[in-house]
Protein backbone atom coordinates (compact mmCIF):
# COMPACT_ATOMS: atom_id res chain seq x y z
CA UNK A 1 0.00 0.00 0.00
CA UNK A 2 1.25 3.48 -0.90
CA UNK A 3 0.29 6.70 0.79
CA UNK A 4 -0.44 9.67 -1.45
CA UNK A 5 2.20 12.30 -2.00
CA UNK A 6 0.10 15.40 -1.85
CA UNK A 7 1.03 18.78 -3.25
CA UNK A 8 1.70 21.11 -0.25
CA UNK A 9 -0.80 23.68 -1.55
CA UNK A 10 -3.51 21.06 -1.99
CA UNK A 11 -2.75 19.58 1.43
CA UNK A 12 -3.07 23.01 3.04
CA UNK A 13 -6.39 23.71 1.33
CA UNK A 14 -7.67 20.25 2.27
CA UNK A 15 -6.67 20.77 5.89
CA UNK A 16 -8.47 24.12 5.97
CA UNK A 17 -11.62 22.68 4.49
CA UNK A 18 -11.75 19.86 7.03
CA UNK A 19 -10.88 21.92 10.09
CA UNK A 20 -13.39 24.07 11.92
CA UNK A 21 -10.77 26.38 13.43
CA UNK A 22 -7.54 28.10 12.32
CA UNK A 23 -4.33 26.10 12.76
CA UNK A 24 -2.99 28.55 15.34
CA UNK A 25 -6.05 27.88 17.53
CA UNK A 26 -5.54 24.12 17.50
CA UNK A 27 -5.51 22.76 21.09
CA UNK A 28 -1.98 21.39 20.92
CA UNK A 29 -0.63 24.66 19.55
CA UNK A 30 -2.35 26.57 22.33
CA UNK A 31 -0.93 24.09 24.87
CA UNK A 32 2.57 24.75 23.50
CA UNK A 33 1.86 28.48 23.74
CA UNK A 34 1.04 28.03 27.45
CA UNK A 35 4.47 26.46 27.98
CA UNK A 36 6.20 29.28 26.08
CA UNK A 37 4.37 32.04 27.96
CA UNK A 38 5.06 30.60 31.42
CA UNK A 39 8.68 29.76 30.63
CA UNK A 40 9.55 33.09 29.01
CA UNK A 41 7.77 34.83 31.90
CA UNK A 42 9.87 32.89 34.38
CA UNK A 43 13.05 33.74 32.45
CA UNK A 44 12.14 37.44 32.40
CA UNK A 45 11.34 37.62 36.11
CA UNK A 46 14.40 35.58 37.11
CA UNK A 47 16.81 37.44 34.82
CA UNK A 48 15.64 40.94 35.66
CA UNK A 49 15.45 40.22 39.40
CA UNK A 50 19.00 38.90 39.46
CA UNK A 51 20.15 41.83 37.30
CA UNK A 52 18.66 44.33 39.75
CA UNK A 53 20.17 42.56 42.76
CA UNK A 54 23.61 42.53 41.12
CA UNK A 55 23.14 46.01 39.65
CA UNK A 56 24.07 44.56 36.27
CA UNK A 57 23.61 46.69 33.11
CA UNK A 58 19.97 46.39 31.99
CA UNK A 59 20.51 46.23 28.20
CA UNK A 60 22.91 43.25 28.25
CA UNK A 61 20.58 41.51 30.72
CA UNK A 62 17.61 41.90 28.37
CA UNK A 63 19.64 40.68 25.39
CA UNK A 64 20.74 37.66 27.44
CA UNK A 65 17.12 36.88 28.38
CA UNK A 66 16.05 36.97 24.71
CA UNK A 67 19.01 34.79 23.68
CA UNK A 68 18.23 32.22 26.39
CA UNK A 69 14.54 32.12 25.40
CA UNK A 70 15.53 31.41 21.78
CA UNK A 71 18.16 28.85 22.80
CA UNK A 72 15.62 26.97 24.93
CA UNK A 73 13.37 26.72 21.89
CA UNK A 74 16.16 25.04 19.93
CA UNK A 75 16.82 22.82 22.97
CA UNK A 76 13.25 21.48 22.94
CA UNK A 77 12.34 22.92 26.33
CA UNK A 78 8.95 24.16 25.11
CA UNK A 79 7.73 20.76 23.97
CA UNK A 80 4.53 19.63 25.69
CA UNK A 81 4.75 16.24 27.39
CA UNK A 82 2.14 13.84 28.68
CA UNK A 83 4.12 13.41 31.89
CA UNK A 84 6.21 16.56 32.42
CA UNK A 85 9.26 15.94 34.60
CA UNK A 86 11.06 19.23 35.14
CA UNK A 87 13.67 17.64 37.41
CA UNK A 88 14.93 15.45 34.55
CA UNK A 89 15.58 18.62 32.53
CA UNK A 90 17.77 20.40 35.08
CA UNK A 91 21.06 19.74 33.26
CA UNK A 92 19.62 20.46 29.80
CA UNK A 93 18.12 23.72 31.03
CA UNK A 94 21.42 24.75 32.61
CA UNK A 95 23.23 24.05 29.34
CA UNK A 96 20.69 26.04 27.34
CA UNK A 97 20.78 28.95 29.81
CA UNK A 98 24.57 29.08 29.97
CA UNK A 99 24.92 29.00 26.19
CA UNK A 100 22.18 31.60 25.80
CA UNK A 101 23.87 33.94 28.29
CA UNK A 102 27.23 33.58 26.49
CA UNK A 103 25.57 34.38 23.14
CA UNK A 104 23.52 37.22 24.59
CA UNK A 105 26.42 38.91 26.35
CA UNK A 106 28.61 38.49 23.27
CA UNK A 107 25.98 40.34 21.25
CA UNK A 108 25.67 42.94 24.02
CA UNK A 109 29.38 43.77 23.65
CA UNK A 110 28.54 45.19 20.21
CA UNK A 111 26.27 47.80 21.84
CA UNK A 112 27.41 50.96 23.66
CA UNK A 113 25.95 49.60 26.92
CA UNK A 114 28.34 48.79 29.80
CA UNK A 115 29.86 45.31 29.67
CA UNK A 116 28.71 42.96 32.50
CA UNK A 117 31.34 41.42 34.75
CA UNK A 118 31.97 37.72 35.20
CA UNK A 119 29.98 37.88 38.42
CA UNK A 120 27.06 39.47 36.55
CA UNK A 121 27.16 36.70 33.96
CA UNK A 122 27.19 33.94 36.59
CA UNK A 123 24.36 35.65 38.45
CA UNK A 124 22.32 35.86 35.24
CA UNK A 125 22.85 32.15 34.60
CA UNK A 126 21.61 31.32 38.09
CA UNK A 127 18.61 33.67 37.90
CA UNK A 128 17.59 32.54 34.42
CA UNK A 129 17.96 28.86 35.31
CA UNK A 130 15.75 29.24 38.39
CA UNK A 131 13.27 31.26 36.34
CA UNK A 132 13.15 28.59 33.62
CA UNK A 133 12.59 25.79 36.15
CA UNK A 134 9.83 27.68 37.96
CA UNK A 135 8.20 28.71 34.68
CA UNK A 136 8.15 25.14 33.36
CA UNK A 137 6.79 23.85 36.67
CA UNK A 138 3.91 26.35 36.57
CA UNK A 139 3.29 25.54 32.90
CA UNK A 140 3.07 21.84 33.73
CA UNK A 141 0.61 22.46 36.55
CA UNK A 142 -1.48 24.76 34.38
CA UNK A 143 -1.67 22.26 31.51
CA UNK A 144 -2.61 19.38 33.79
CA UNK A 145 -5.44 21.46 35.20
CA UNK A 146 -6.67 22.42 31.73
CA UNK A 147 -6.38 18.85 30.42
CA UNK A 148 -8.32 17.45 33.39
CA UNK A 149 -11.09 19.95 32.56
CA UNK A 150 -11.17 18.80 28.93
CA UNK A 151 -9.36 21.79 27.42
CA UNK A 152 -6.36 21.94 25.02
CA UNK A 153 -6.34 18.16 24.63
CA UNK A 154 -4.49 16.36 21.86
CA UNK A 155 -6.11 13.77 19.54
CA UNK A 156 -3.99 10.73 18.77
CA UNK A 157 -4.21 7.94 16.23
CA UNK A 158 -2.78 4.66 17.50
CA UNK A 159 -1.42 2.20 14.94
CA UNK A 160 -1.29 -1.50 15.76
CA UNK A 161 -2.89 -3.71 18.35
CA UNK A 162 -1.68 -5.89 21.17
CA UNK A 163 -1.76 -6.17 24.94
CA UNK A 164 0.66 -3.31 25.63
CA UNK A 165 -1.08 -1.05 23.12
CA UNK A 166 -4.46 -1.81 24.70
CA UNK A 167 -3.07 -0.99 28.13
CA UNK A 168 -1.71 2.29 26.79
CA UNK A 169 -5.11 3.28 25.35
CA UNK A 170 -6.86 2.37 28.59
CA UNK A 171 -4.33 4.38 30.61
CA UNK A 172 -4.83 7.44 28.41
CA UNK A 173 -8.59 7.18 28.92
CA UNK A 174 -8.35 6.73 32.69
CA UNK A 175 -5.93 9.62 33.30
CA UNK A 176 -7.15 12.88 31.76
CA UNK A 177 -4.05 14.71 33.05
CA UNK A 178 -2.08 13.13 30.17
CA UNK A 179 -3.97 15.47 27.83
CA UNK A 180 -4.40 12.90 25.05
CA UNK A 181 -7.62 11.50 23.56
CA UNK A 182 -7.44 8.42 21.34
CA UNK A 183 -9.30 9.21 18.13
CA UNK A 184 -9.05 5.71 16.65
CA UNK A 185 -6.87 2.63 16.29
CA UNK A 186 -5.54 1.60 12.88
CA UNK A 187 -5.46 -2.18 12.54
CA UNK A 188 -2.52 -3.90 10.89
CA UNK A 189 -3.65 -6.83 8.76
CA UNK A 190 -6.98 -7.82 7.30
CA UNK A 191 -8.78 -8.99 10.45
CA UNK A 192 -9.48 -6.51 13.26
CA UNK A 193 -8.97 -7.76 16.82
CA UNK A 194 -12.00 -9.28 18.51
CA UNK A 195 -10.91 -8.33 22.01
CA UNK A 196 -8.32 -6.43 24.01
CA UNK A 197 -9.22 -2.85 23.05
CA UNK A 198 -11.64 -0.64 24.97
CA UNK A 199 -15.12 -1.14 23.52
CA UNK A 200 -15.58 2.51 22.57
CA UNK A 201 -12.35 2.70 20.52
CA UNK A 202 -13.05 3.20 16.78
CA UNK A 203 -11.16 0.84 14.45
CA UNK A 204 -9.95 1.82 10.99
CA UNK A 205 -7.76 0.21 8.33
CA UNK A 206 -4.22 1.43 7.76
CA UNK A 207 -5.07 2.71 4.28
CA UNK A 208 -7.75 4.94 5.83
CA UNK A 209 -5.19 6.87 7.87
CA UNK A 210 -4.74 9.88 5.51
CA UNK A 211 -8.45 10.66 5.22
CA UNK A 212 -9.13 9.98 8.91
CA UNK A 213 -6.26 12.24 10.05
CA UNK A 214 -7.43 15.16 7.92
CA UNK A 215 -11.11 14.78 8.80
CA UNK A 216 -10.70 14.34 12.57
CA UNK A 217 -8.01 16.85 13.60
CA UNK A 218 -5.51 14.14 14.55
CA UNK A 219 -2.32 15.84 15.75
CA UNK A 220 -0.11 12.94 16.79
CA UNK A 221 0.49 9.31 15.82
CA UNK A 222 1.42 6.57 18.29
CA UNK A 223 2.83 3.29 16.97
CA UNK A 224 2.35 0.24 19.19
CA UNK A 225 5.23 -2.19 19.85
CA UNK A 226 3.62 -4.95 17.77
CA UNK A 227 3.35 -2.82 14.63
CA UNK A 228 6.75 -1.22 14.16
CA UNK A 229 8.14 -3.82 11.73
CA UNK A 230 5.19 -3.82 9.33
CA UNK A 231 6.01 -2.09 5.98
CA UNK A 232 2.58 -0.44 5.80
CA UNK A 233 3.08 1.02 9.28
CA UNK A 234 6.48 2.38 8.28
CA UNK A 235 4.85 4.00 5.24
CA UNK A 236 2.10 5.44 7.44
CA UNK A 237 4.66 6.84 9.91
CA UNK A 238 6.62 8.47 7.09
CA UNK A 239 3.44 9.96 5.67
CA UNK A 240 2.43 11.34 9.09
CA UNK A 241 5.88 12.85 9.65
CA UNK A 242 5.71 14.48 6.21
CA UNK A 243 2.43 16.12 7.25
CA UNK A 244 4.16 17.64 10.27
CA UNK A 245 2.60 15.25 12.82
CA UNK A 246 4.79 14.08 15.70
CA UNK A 247 5.20 10.29 15.62
CA UNK A 248 5.66 8.41 18.91
CA UNK A 249 6.84 4.80 19.12
CA UNK A 250 6.10 2.54 22.09
CA UNK A 251 9.34 0.57 22.57
CA UNK A 252 9.49 -3.15 23.11
CA UNK A 253 10.69 -4.30 26.51
CA UNK A 254 14.19 -5.13 25.29
CA UNK A 255 14.55 -1.59 23.88
CA UNK A 256 13.89 0.07 27.22
CA UNK A 257 16.94 1.09 29.20
CA UNK A 258 19.32 3.87 30.07
CA UNK A 259 19.88 4.78 26.42
CA UNK A 260 16.19 5.63 26.06
CA UNK A 261 16.57 8.62 28.38
CA UNK A 262 18.73 10.38 25.80
CA UNK A 263 15.65 10.54 23.54
CA UNK A 264 13.67 12.49 26.18
CA UNK A 265 10.70 10.11 26.04
CA UNK A 266 7.21 10.69 27.34
CA UNK A 267 6.42 8.30 30.17
CA UNK A 268 2.96 6.84 30.68
CA UNK A 269 2.54 4.74 33.85
CA UNK A 270 6.31 4.36 34.00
Amino acid sequence: MKFPREDPTEATESSRSNTSQPRWRHPTRLAALVVVVYTVGGLTVGGLTMGVLLEAPIVPSIIAIVAVAIQMGFNGAYRTRMVPDVSSMFSRLLTAVALGVVIGLSVARLTPAPVPTIGDAMGLVAGLWVGAVVGLAFASRSLKHRWSKGHLRSRALVIGVGKLTSELILELRLRPTYGVDVGAVACVGEKPPSRGLPAETPLIAVDEIPSFVQENDIDRVIIGPSAGDDPTVVAAARWAAAQGLPVYVVPRLFAMGVGLDSLTPDRVRG
